[in-house]
């Protein structure tokens, strides 16, 4: 219908609405009279009505409720059993202007419209609404909202529409847009009817008054049983006895009633066993008890706080499912309990600790068993040791070394599997220093090296000696060193605890200087053999190879190793060259004999008895090529108590060895035989070289101004050829003649001022046989027994030196 029709219709429903009211009032004025506080209190207006619905009771379908639109467009709402008054164009109504009502005769209890919010769903308790139909909300243009509920309910639920105000109107029986007549009750209500406390607990009961809440001292509170209950002036019941008692509440001769019932609350709840750990897929049967015994609900629930890990059922048998936590818990209805911490765990199948391990004293170690399986759930052990003053062990399977020596750690896994491990409890190396910081070796040599360690008193003494480059140089587990190529390589020695200390060696390549035989003449029987021994120099000579030669083969052989065969009789020279240099080379001789044969046989010695009865003035180079130059040949000295002149003495020995030698088969050649010749010493070493000797011996005596000066001495030259067995043969001979005298050997002494020396070509020595200007000596050497000893120590020597003795 048109918009000003509707508000006409209401205009005529309101005036309806007071008429019935005051029907509604004149019903109501015995009750409200009979009542003495009346100006206090309201009278509640019940019509006796069968409980219907609110739409049920208006004869109304959903579908029936208005519309409103503002539009040009006219709806025409579905008609309904009352008719439609005519509206007028210029009567308009504002939505949001709230409609009057005329007041009412009582106090209070009877309102007209009601102005509300709602933004939210509503509830009016304790409030009987005469006739709801339905709500419209002021200025807005949408679905009206609805009311639902019964007629003389003490509860009508609002269903609002978007938030706003809006207008309360209300339909009775037939009659529409009359006015809301809403009579609030003054009763007095507690929250609650009643309520069920343990004994020893406290709860403060709540109240309201005209559907508002009051505040609890306002009113008077009394309990039924005070040895069940009691109750505060702010209304706080405490449970003093199980039972039951009432609570009542009063407030302006209204009351409330609240019934408690008292029971006797569990106040503990015990569970066995007290186990933390479980296997998974295992079973564990818990017990759950409630104190006390007399408690009003004992009963217990179960409940896992991870099902997926373990379950429990009603009777307590817990399940474990895989590894995790849970917590089993058994409740009682008034929340006491009792609970484990559970963990299901994945149990261990072995364990493995090393097998051995080293500790420093006063250090520590720490030791991580292997489990299998790998994801074994419980990995903590309980740990144990054999000698607490060897090594101890914490429960996190720490090691402290506490002395020298070895003891058994042992690791107990939670489900009993053990292992074990030796410790070794050690005093440690702290430095280690090298002998040489840098190191040069030859070629294809040898070097050592030497670590020292601190402290002297380290258990553990063993090195780890190691090569940065084994091709140049290799290290053995001694520091032996073998020199392979030219190069540079850093030895390292280690000790077991990481110390460490090292040498750089450069590899060098060395030539060879000289090479020498230590047997300089050797005497072999046919089917002899001898080894030659040669000296090469320097002695870091890179290549000590040697390359012999035999001068005559029918004579003897050597091998490319040095060793000589004896053939047949007769004489051979043994040459050896350096391989790293042919020019360095030495020669000794092989005489072969016959079994049984002299002792010199084969040998020529050469004898020169030095001085003479008159100098040679003339002077000479005193060697080949020297621009030093000296007298040909001197008289020589005098005994200085004897006054034999030294020519003689030296010419009496040099007889009687020549005897001697030949005697034994040697061959003597002596540059003079008497005292009256005139020869240079130049001149008597051509001879002895034309003679071809294999030695050529200078003969003479010594003299000084110091009377005091004695003993044998030896010379020999440093140039030249032969040197090294002139040195040879002149410490051999100064050897024997002292032994064969009794005087001082003052040794071989290098000298090469004598031209007899330094012109020879064959191993060459010049003896001193005493001193003349001694008076012991000059008196010995004037006797044959002296001069004799003399000849036979030389004798000894030769036989020494060319291997025949």
């Amino acid at each position: 219908m048109p918009l000003e029709g509707y508000y006409m219709k209401h205009i005529f429903n309101r005036i309806l609405a007071v008429l019935l009211i005051a029907l509604m009032l004149a019903e109501a004025l015995p009750c409200a009279l009979a009542e003495t506080d009346v100006a206090a209190e309201s009278c509640e207006v019940i019509f006796e009505e069968p409980e219907l619905s609110l739409e049920e009771a208006l004869g109304l379908l959903p579908g029936d409720i208005p519309a409103y639109n503002t539009g040009a467009a006219e709806t025409t709402p579905e008609t309904t059993p009352e008719t439609t008054p005519e509206t007028t164009p210029e009567t308009t109504l504002e939505p949001t202007q709230e409609p009057t009502q005329e007041p009412t005769p009582e106090p209070e209890g009877i309102e007209g419209w009601e102005t509300i919010a709602v933004s939210d769903i509503l509830t009016i308790g304790s409030e009987t609404f005469t006739g709801v139909n339905f709500v419209r909300a002021g200025g807005y243009e949408g679905p009206i909202a609805k009311v639902y509920g019964k007629l003389k309910l003490d509860n009508v639920l609002i269903d609002g529409v978007p938030a706003g105000e809006t207008d309360i109107a209300a339909q009775f029986e037939l009659v529409t847009g009359a006015t809301v007549a809403i009579t609030k009750s003054a009763s007095l209500i507690a929250t609650v009817d009643a309520v069920s406390i343990d004994k020893g607990a406290k709860k403060t009961l709540k109240l309201k008054w005209k559907g508002k809440t009051l505040k609890a001292s306002s009113a008077k509170w009394k309990s039924s049983d005070k040895s069940i209950v009691t109750v505060s002036k702010e209304g706080k019941i405490k449970g003093v006895a199980k039972g039951v008692a009432t609570i009542t509440a009063t407030y302006k001769k209204r009351t409330a009633a609240v019934r408690v019932v008292v029971t006797e609350p569990v106040t503990k709840v015990t569970m066995t066993p007290a186990v933390k750990y479980i296997e998974e897929l295992t079973q564990q049967q818990f017990t759950a008890e409630a104190f006390p015994a007399e408690a009003d609900y004992p009963a217990l629930t179960w409940k896992s706080s991870n099902p997926a890990i373990a379950t429990v059922d009603e009777s307590g048998l817990v399940s474990a499912l895989v590894p995790g936590t849970a917590t089993i818990t058994a409740s009682a209805v008034n929340g006491k309990y009792a609970a484990v911490k559970l963990q299901v765990i994945r149990p261990a199948q072995e364990m493995t600790l090393p097998e051995a391990v080293r500790v420093n004293i006063k250090k520590t170690k720490t030791l991580k068993p292997a489990f299998v399986p790998a994801d074994t759930s419980l990995k903590s052990c309980t740990w144990t040791t054999s000698d607490k003053s060897i090594a101890t062990v914490s429960k996190k399977g720490v090691v402290t070394g506490k002395g020298v020596g070895t003891c058994v750690i042992t690791a107990t896994s939670h489900n009993g599997i053990e292992s074990q491990c030796t410790v070794t409890v050690v005093r440690p190396v702290t430095s280690l220093k090298m002998s040489k910081k840098e190191l040069t070796l030859s070629l294809n040599h040898t070097g050592k090296l030497k670590a020292k360690i601190s402290p002297s008193n380290a258990t553990i003494k063993t090195l780890a000696w190691t090569s940065s480059d084994p091709s140049v140089v290799t290290v053995d587990e001694n520091g032996n060193l073998q020199a392979l190529k030219k190069g540079t390589a850093t030895i390292r020695a280690k000790a077991y605890n990481g110390k460490s200390c090292k040498c750089k060696v450069t590899v060098k390549e060395f030539k060879p200087t000289s090479l020498n035989f230590s047997h300089l003449f050797v005497t072999l029987n046919p089917g002899d053999t001898f080894q030659s021994t040669p000296s090469i120099k320097p002695s870091n000579t890179s290549n000590k190879q040697v390359i012999y030669s035999s001068s005559n083969t029918d004579v003897a052989t050597v091998d490319e190793n040095g060793l000589v065969t004896a053939v047949g009789v007769g004489r051979a020279t043994i040459t050896g060259k350096c391989a790293a240099k042919s020019k360095v080379k030495n020669t000794y001789e092989i005489s072969v004999i016959e079994a049984g044969s002299a002792r010199f046989e084969g040998l020529v010695i050469g004898l020169n008895p030095g001085h003479q009865t008159k100098t040679i003035f003339k002077k000479y180079p005193l060697a080949p090529g020297s621009k030093e130059t000296g007298y040909g040949c001197k008289v020589g000295a005098v005994g200085r108590w004897t006054r034999i002149p030294e020519y003689k003495t030296v010419l009496a020995i040099g007889k009687k060895l020549a005897e001697m030698l030949t005697e034994e088969g040697a061959t003597v050649v002596m540059t003079r035989t008497s005292n009256n010749v005139s020869l240079s010493n130049i001149q008597r070493a051509e001879i002895l070289n034309k003679a071809g000797v294999d030695v050529a011996l200078q003969l003479h005596c010594n003299s000084s101004t110091n009377t005091t000066k004695n003993g044998i001495s030896t010379f020999y030259r440093t140039t030249g050829s032969w040197v090294a067995e002139s040195k040879s043969l002149a410490k051999i001979l100064a050897k024997q003649m002292s032994n064969a005298t009794g005087l001082v050997n003052k040794g071989p002494e290098a000298y090469n001022g004598y031209m007899s020396l330094n012109y020879s070509k064959t191993p060459a020595v010049l003896l001193e046989m005493g001193y003349l200007s001694n008076k012991k000596e000059d008196k010995l050497l004037a006797t044959d027994e002296c001069r004799e000893q003399f000849a036979i120590g030389i004798r000894e020597g030769l036989a020494i030196y060319f291997d025949r003795q």
